[in-house]
């Protein structure tokens, strides 16, 4: 049976957390999804998240990474291997409550929007998560110039739970080219220009929440590079020269695009 909901959770040695992050999803989806499924893609771990998460009860399918290759990459092969009518991720200590789902796809539901994304700054009061003073300034200059030049109306590309109508990630994940931090962001600038229907959510930030991996001296100039990148390559055409190169038949066209394959 097709499940209705697809949750892909991209994983880097999170033992830790990821017996527990499996129990509150099962929790949580069990009362409001009568099918779905749960990916843990294991992003090259060096720790036992990967076999932590096969004998959860739970059973989630555990995809592995022979190596480290980034969360971008980790969600595009989650999405690759999900079967849902809605396919969403969110990160591996499950940083924002659930109830998100629910609310999610009744907006996906009967073509009324293509795309959600978690806002932490629609959220009552917004959530401005404790951080020290250099990495609070990086986090606020990426994000104006993100607002500003890239994805203008978007603060908060990088909110950690975003959810897609089948035909949507399977228009967009096969053509992204970052495999980091700025996939977000690239997933937003693409879903944008090819005039995918965006809504934004609240979400409400759940206490129990790791430090960032992020490192703001050595990730920052790699982010904005990234993001640079993105910008160049759609105006040369790699994204749609990506997407000309799909299989026959395997996905939906960009909207304006003829569904016929030459």
């Amino acid at each position: 049976m097709q499940p209705q909901l697809s949750l892909i959770i991209p994983a880097f040695n999170e033992a830790g957390c990821i017996a527990e992050s499996l129990t509150l999803v099962a929790e949580s989806l069990s009362g409001g999804f009568g099918n779905f499924e749960v990916i843990v893609v294991d992003d090259g771990s060096t720790d036992e998240t990967a076999r932590l998460a096969k004998e959860h009860p739970l059973r989630p399918q555990v995809v592995r990474l022979g190596k480290n290759l980034g969360k971008g990459a980790a969600v595009r092969r989650g999405v690759a291997e999900a079967r849902g009518d809605y396919i969403f991720f969110t990160d591996a200590d499950i940083p924002y409550d659930l109830s998100f789902l629910n609310e999610a796809v009744t907006y996906l539901k009967d073509n009324r929007f293509d795309i959600v994304l978690g806002a932490r700054d629609l959220s009552k009061p917004p959530n401005t998560p404790n951080r020290k003073l250099l990495r609070r300034l990086a986090s606020d200059v990426f994000t104006l110039f993100i607002n500003r030049v890239v994805v203008r109306g978007i603060p908060d590309t990088q909110c950690g739970i975003k959810g897609f109508t089948r035909r949507a990630a399977t228009e967009l994940f096969p053509i992204l080219t970052v495999d980091r931090f700025a996939f977000d962001v690239e997933l937003v600038y693409l879903a944008r220009k090819l005039g995918h229907r965006i809504k934004r959510l609240p979400v409400s930030q759940r206490p129990e929440r790791k430090r960032s991996s992020v490192s703001v001296l050595r990730d920052s100039p790699v982010m904005l590079w990234d993001v640079l990148n993105v910008m160049l390559n759609f105006h040369r055409g790699k994204y749609t020269r990506r997407w000309k190169k799909m299989p026959k038949g395997g996905l939906e066209p960009p909207r304006g695009q003829s569904h016929t394959r030459s």
